[in-house]
């Protein structure tokens, strides 16, 4: 379906105005769906969710950081609307994508993903869980309920009365991805962020780029909507996106020893990172991916002289 000439961009609450309020807007109109954008306030680390509203309701994608913010995506989404969330969908195994699936579900939607990505929820929430649930308290999620794990491989699959693309890709930012495209939107969460920082602390910024790369070499879309940030056009998300990747790498390459990493060394290359983006948000993901990266290149240097001394 080719998208008409008409944009439509009705601010309903700016965030501007207060760090606790949501962003939430009706990015786009096409003969049969609109897509419309929900982003959290701070509290709720500013984790978009999006709404494709098609003749038959709504298709929620991302389920938010914390529950009350899901339930208020659902209520926004439904009340702007007047449609009904048929289906949920997680599209990695981050918190801001799962932690809202039980109060999604206890609606009555049905939440959906890929079976890599569901098989990969357990291990990152207990180490979401480490970082957040303390400063939380409450309001965090007591465990990680797991949406239902459909797809295996690339797929079509139809809800709401709209025909979707559903590719399920390999690790990057998380440990598998699922990515939705409607008529060349792309959905992508966090494999591309749009004025924030990445959240590389599973230590896979190799593995991203090459998602990266395929994304652009591969696809068709038109727009990418990130799991942060606003959409825009996909080429210059995705350069954007891989241009960051490359400067965060070069900053631990740069200051890496051979040696385990020290307090002075987080310290130093989170400091250059914040210099050369001042505007970025989410500041606090760099430590756990500096660290991250780190290890990586540790590993990395083992690995070759395990080699090399079995190759004498």
């Amino acid at each position: 379906m080719r998208l008409l000439l008409i944009s439509l961009l009705l601010l309903l609450t700016a965030c501007s105005d207060s760090p606790q309020a949501p962003d939430v807007a009706q990015q786009s109109v096409a003969q049969n769906y609109r897509i419309g954008h929900y982003m959290a306030p701070e509290r709720g680390r500013f984790a978009n969710s999006f709404w494709i509203e098609g003749p038959q309701g709504l298709i929620l994608i991302g389920t938010q950081f914390l529950p009350e913010y899901a339930s208020q995506a659902v209520d926004i989404a439904e009340s702007y609307t007047g449609k009904p969330v048929v289906l949920a969908m997680v599209l990695h195994a981050s918190p801001d994508q799962f932690n809202g699936v039980a109060t999604i579900q206890r609606r009555g939607i049905r939440v959906v993903s890929s079976a890599p990505v569901v098989e990969g929820i357990a291990a990152a929430d207990e180490q979401a869980r480490q970082r957040f649930a303390v400063t939380y308290g409450e309001a965090y999620p007591e465990h990680a309920a797991l949406p239902e794990a459909l797809w295996t491989k690339t797929t079509l699959f139809e809800a709401a009365g709209l025909q979707l693309k559903l590719l399920v890709v390999r690790a990057g930012q998380s440990s598998a991805h699922l990515l939705v495209d409607l008529d060349h939107h792309l959905f992508v969460g966090d494999l591309v962020n749009q004025g924030f920082h990445a959240d590389l602390q599973f230590g896979q910024g190799k593995a991203w780029l090459e998602r990266l790369e395929e994304m652009d070499r591969f696809g068709e879309a038109s727009a990418i909507h990130p799991g942060h940030g606003y959409a825009m056009a996909a080429r210059d998300l995705l350069q954007q996106q891989r241009r960051y990747l490359q400067a965060f790498q070069r900053a631990v390459a740069d200051r890496y020893a051979g040696a385990a990493i020290e307090d002075g060394d987080v310290k130093v290359i989170s400091e250059q990172l914040m210099q050369a983006y001042p505007d970025y948000g989410l500041v606090d993901v760099l430590a756990p991916g500096i660290r991250a990266e780190w290890r990586r290149l540790l590993e990395q240097d083992h690995a070759m002289m395990k080699q090399a001394g079995s190759d004498d």
